[in-house]
Order: C-alpha cells, then structure tokens, then sequence
C-alpha cells in the first residue's frame, strides 16, 4: 500500500487483518478508551511494515511471495522525526501468551 500526504509512505501488510491481532487492537483500544485517553480514528487499522519513505508514486503490480511472520510479542513505541530522518524509542514491551 501507499499512505499519501505528507508521509508518502510504501508499506506491506496483510491482505486480511488476521483476527487474533485484529481482537488484540479492539482490547487495546478499549482499555485505552477506558482510561481516559481519546484514540484517533479508532476504527482504522492498516498493520503495515513500512519500507520507503518519500515515494511520491508507489510501483504498480508487484509480485510478492506472502510469508509467515509470528509473534511473540508486541512493543508501545514512540517516534521522533528530525532532518535525519525518523527515531523509534522502545517505551515498553509486553509478552503475548
């Protein structure tokens, strides 16, 4: 897929949201709501891989061959952009059972 906009974004992702990390995104949002933090758009959800930035037009008809990516657990991260680019900062992990 392609995000547009200022972020001209090229990422990879499922053609299907898989339904375990599907319930697990509708118990993180409930809890967050719960606690008093207001979500953006929760009803979007695009878990994607990002791996370009800047494209302004993204490659038409690409030829992927799907793969297995299991996991194990899943991190809360915040990122900073600066003229070098973008900083991710592992603020807490979690073990998924």
């Amino acid at each position: 897929g392609h995000f547009g906009g200022r972020t001209r974004v090229l990422w990879l992702g499922p053609s299907a949201v898989p339904g375990e990390l599907a319930a697990l995104r509708t118990r993180l949002v409930g809890a967050l709501q719960d606690a008093g933090v207001a979500v953006d758009r929760p009803a979007d959800f695009a878990p994607h891989l990002t791996i370009a930035r800047g494209v302004i037009r993204p490659p038409r008809d690409l030829a992927l061959t799907p793969v297995s990516w299991p996991v194990g657990d899943f991190a809360l991260l915040l990122s900073r952009q600066d003229r070098g680019g973008i900083a991710y900062q592992t603020l807490r992990r979690w073990a998924l059972r």
